[in-house]
């Protein structure tokens, strides 16, 4: 499982944000501070929470441990919806 990440942010659009680390270029969804607090170019470490399933691969990355950790005990709670509802 992944946890924590160092990325370069490469891009910004409305709902995902583009992170390179080394020669890869992943998307992800940022929290709200990740957006809040960065901007393209910037180096960053980030608490990660990769969700998969037999229809896609989800990567959701925060600011800090204690977002990470709300995130992942709200989609515990709420996994009839998803957690792209929860975020």
């Amino acid at each position: 499982m992944i946890r924590k990440i160092k990325a370069i942010i490469e891009d910004i659009e409305d709902e995902i944000i583009l992170i390179r680390i080394g020669d890869i270029v992943l998307e992800a969804y940022p929290s709200f501070k990740v957006l809040q607090n960065h901007n393209v170019g910037d180096k960053v470490d980030f608490y990660v929470c990769l969700e998969t399933n037999e229809w896609n691969t989800s990567m959701y990355i925060f600011e800090d441990k204690f977002e990470r950790d709300v995130f992942e005990a709200l989609k515990k709670k709420c996994l009839k919806w998803g957690a792209k509802n929860i975020f």
